[in-house]
Order: C-alpha cells, then sequence, then structure tokens
C-alpha cells in the first residue's frame, strides 16, 4: 500500500509540474490470440485444450512533454471444458503502468518515469525502440503476436523510477530504482533493486546493455527482528546486440542472466539453468527469403511465455518470406524447425552424458500471416515428429494450432 501511495504522488507531481495546453494524443495496439492442443484424459482419451490470450496496450500524450503508457492481458483456462453460456476462468493483470516526463538539457534529452509492471526490462528491445524508434530487431522465434510482455526472455514485474538520458548520436543511459517481489522456499519477500543501462545504434552496429542488483529486504536474522539485513545479493544482467541490420546479412545476441544469487557464504554467482538466457542467431538473407539459425538456451519462466518454443534448449532454422512492403495484402509466410532437449540448458554442456539422455523433440511450426481490416491476421500449425515414435505419446498430443490478431492504432 506504501508503494502504490508514493507511486500515485509522484505521478500527481509530474502531472502538475507541466503544462496542460498541448493536445492530447493516443497510440496503441490489441489483439488476441487462440491456442489449440491435444491431451490425454485419465481414461487415455483425446481431449482438446483450448485458451484465449488477449493485450491492450497504449501510449496517451498528456502533453507535449508527459505521456502515460498501460498495457494489459489476459489468458483464460481451458475453454474447451465449458459450454457455450458458462463462465470461463481467466487470469488478468497489468503489464506495465508508467508515466514519462520529457525535458530539455543543452544537448541532452532527459527522461523521468514512474513505473508498475514491466518497464523497460532486460532482454529484450524495447528500450531500443522507444528510445531510438528503432523497428524489432528481436528474434521471431520468441515472438508471439501479443504485447510486449511475451517477448521478455528475463521476465519480472515491480515498481520504481527511472531517468533517461539521451545522447547526440543515438546513446542512451538510463538509471532505475525499483522494488519488485521474488518467491523462494515457498516465502515471498520484496527486493530492492538498481540497474544501470547504457544503448547505442548505429547503421551497422545497435546494442544495449544493462546490469544490476537486487538486495532481499528482510526483518528477521537469525531469529531476531532487525530494521533490515540483506545476506544475498541478486545480479541480473542483460545484453542485445545486432550485428548489421534487418536489411543486410546480420548476427543477433541476447545473453544475460536472470537473478543469480551472490551471497557473502559462498562468494560465487550461482549460475544455475534457471538465470542463464542466451540466444545467438546468425540471419541471412536473399532475394526470395531470409534464413535464421539460432542456438538458444532460455530459463523456464521465460519459455512458459512462448508458443514456438517449450523446451528451454535446443536449435531452430526458420526460414520464411516477410517481404510485405510491396505487397498490398501483406502476406507472409514461415516454416520454423525446432530440434530441442527437455530440462536442458547451456549450463549442461559441462555434462554432455546429461544432454545425450534428456528427452529430444523435434517440431516443425508452419506459419502465416496476412492483412486484414488494418491489422495483422497470423495462423501457426505446429507439429512434434518425435511423437510418431514414443510410446508415452500418442501423436495427435504432439499437435498445436494458434491464430492471433493484431492491430495497431
Amino acid at each position: 500500500m506504501k508503494k502504490i501511495k508514493f507511486i500515485t504522488a509522484v505521478i500527481t507531481l509530474l502531472t502538475l509540474s507541466s503544462p496542460l495546453s498541448a493536445q492530447v494524443f493516443f497510440s496503441g495496439a490489441a489483439g488476441g490470440r487462440l491456442n489449440n492442443g491435444f491431451y490425454k484424459n485419465t481414461e487415455e482419451k483425446a481431449c482438446a485444450d483450448l485458451t484465449a490470450n488477449v493485450f491492450f496496450q497504449s501510449q496517451t500524450g498528456i502533453t507535449d512533454n508527459l505521456w502515460l503508457h498501460a498495457d494489459f492481458s489476459m489468458e483464460t483456462s481451458n475453454i474447451a471444458n465449458a459450454t457455450l453460456f458458462n463462465k470461463t476462468p481467466a487470469f488478468f493483470q497489468f503489464d506495465e503502468l508508467s508515466l514519462t516526463y520529457k525535458s530539455r538539457l543543452d544537448k541532452f534529452t532527459n527522461y523521468i518515469g514512474v513505473y508498475m509492471g514491466a518497464f523497460d526490462v532486460a532482454g529484450s528491445d524495447i528500450f531500443l525502440r522507444r528510445q531510438f524508434g528503432l523497428k524489432n530487431i528481436s528474434s521471431k522465434l520468441t515472438d508471439d503476436w501479443l504485447g510486449n510482455n511475451g517477448k521478455l526472455l528475463y521476465p519480472h514485474f515491480g515498481a520504481g523510477l527511472s531517468e533517461t538520458i539521451q545522447f547526440p548520436g543515438n546513446q542512451a543511459a538510463a538509471l532505475y530504482l525499483y522494488i519488485n517481489k521474488e518467491t523462494t522456499d515457498f516465502s515471498d519477500f520484496m527486493v530492492l533493486n538498481g540497474d544501470l543501462r547504457y544503448a547505442y545504434a548505429s547503421e551497422y552496429i545497435t546494442a544495449d546493455c544493462s546490469l544490476g542488483f537486487g538486495g532481499p529486504l528482510k526483518e528477521t536474522y537469525k531469529a531476531n527482528d532487525v530494521f533490515v539485513v540483506i545476506d544475498t545479493l541478486y545480479l541480473h544482467t542483460g545484453l542485445t546486440l545486432l550485428i548489421g541490420n534487418n536489411y543486410t546479412q546480420s548476427v543477433f545476441l541476447q545473453a544475460g542472466l536472470a537473478n543469480a544469487e551472490y551471497s557473502k557464504k559462498t562468494k560465487k554467482i550461482a549460475v544455475t539453468n534457471k538465470n542463464l538466457y542466451f540466444l545467438l542467431e546468425p540471419r541471412f538473407k536473399t532475394d526470395l527469403m531470409n534464413i535464421h539459425i539460432s542456438f538458444f538456451s532460455l530459463t523456464p519462466r521465460a519459455c512458459e511465455k512462448m508458443f514456438f518454443v517449450d523446451d528451454t534448449f535446443g536449435f531452430a532454422v526458420n526460414v520464411f518470406d516477410d517481404r510485405t512492403e510491396s505487397r498490398n495484402n501483406g502476406l507472409k509466410w514461415g516454416v520454423n524447425t525446432i530440434f530441442s532437449f527437455e530440462n536442458c540448458s547451456l549450463v549442461d554442456i559441462k555434462t554432455p552424458g546429461y544432454i545425450s539422455k534428456a528427452q529430444k523433440n523435434l517440431t516443425v511450426n508452419h506459419y502465416g500471416g496476412i492483412r486484414v481490416f488494418g491489422g495483422e491476421l497470423n495462423a501457426n500449425l505446429r507439429v512434434n515428429l518425435m511423437y510418431l515414435f514414443q510410446k508415452e505419446h500418442s501423436f495427435y498430443e504432439g499437435i498445436k494450432f494458434n491464430v492471433g490478431y493484431r492491430a495497431e492504432f
């Protein structure tokens, strides 16, 4: 409650300190996705698993120098289990609610922000797009046809303040102070975080790197009540790098750590399969198509948000054509083939026997999109070919179908 009151006070102060004579503007995006798969019930019969995701994101310019950003999303449980006129349980959350104030300082531009939710999170290209107006450079492997939240390799939510300075020559530096909640050993605790960030964009190099620490704010230590004690630090880092650009041959890299523990007792940074993410993607462009070859090691938490990727470790070859600028209907297509290992990560390379014994999956994703009513309609058919040879699975369990629509306004 204190956190909400503090943020509300800051938002009010920024609003009152800015003249309201400028014209209000509004922009945003909205859409949704239906996800259909199959599973065995207790009677070994095939059942449908149909869920829906919807999202809405908006940016409202209160004045020329002050704007409000709001993103929210909702996900339903299995719609197929309910009749047509019954209510279906759904999960709603605010992905981002932020207020940003812009001011000029000689040759620099200063942005002060107050936010709740996921704001310019490390492991995404959101900061680059907002600061430099770039087009999306993130991997299509992590796309989900929804809002910004689904693209995060390091998803976390918090509330706090940000200070960003944009320098001449497409350079920007930022400082973040925020509080979020973590869960460990069935206990919830608040964490105070401080992050630094630097980003740069040119014709052939685009980079965004961040580094931060979080300290759990505990009120007991060795069974004694204290004001605050910090005996463990959480390290989080993020790097987004594109060598080349969207119009040439290029190499894309995303890497980082999501809350790697550093304690006074061990004096080591605990890098595990739950906090390390890595995505290396050479990109090739021909006159007929694009070819992206991906090597990835993602956290289980990040994979929960994706529909191309289920397993945390593997390789992918994505062949697609999205040259929509010269087409009235914006037709595009692609085939994304993924060979992956269950419950493995880059950390497990030091024990190759563990990887060789892991369950392997080979999935083929056929997807396409077309412009409809000012938005984009997408569809994806996914087949896990390994289920043809596995006795513990039926082939239909490896079939999934997704259809999504997204429109900007």
